[in-house]
């Protein structure tokens, strides 16, 4: 592999960060430039995605009559979870559901 590799940011990044990225090349049999990009496009999907997701639920959290859980409500109903009483999700009348309301379980 050619030593004269620049990676933007590089000083920024460290020298740890630049030894890990050539053993992961090394051991990957790819080049540091080819990881480099798949990590940066790996970023973006998963920070695009996340974006699109908090959009959208402040969108729907905005609309009229959006009615909200207390926190006692979500404590008490994930308290109930990996139990023989696990109780199903407080639906009615909240943020997302497929009736309108629910809320998200990510």
């Amino acid at each position: 592999m050619s030593r004269d590799f620049s990676l933007p940011g590089a000083r920024a990044t460290g020298a740890g960060t630049l030894q890990r990225l050539e053993a992961l090349a090394r051991a990957t049999d790819r080049s540091r430039a080819w990881l480099a990009a798949h990590a940066v496009r790996t970023y973006l999907d998963l920070n695009e995605w996340q974006i699109q997701a908090v959009r959208a639920a402040v969108e729907r959290a905005d609309r009229r009559g959006t009615k909200f859980l207390s926190q006692e409500e979500v404590d008490a109903w994930l308290a109930t979870w990996g139990t023989s009483r696990e109780r199903k999700p407080p639906l009615r009348g909240f943020a997302g559901s497929t009736r309108r309301y629910s809320i998200s379980r990510l």
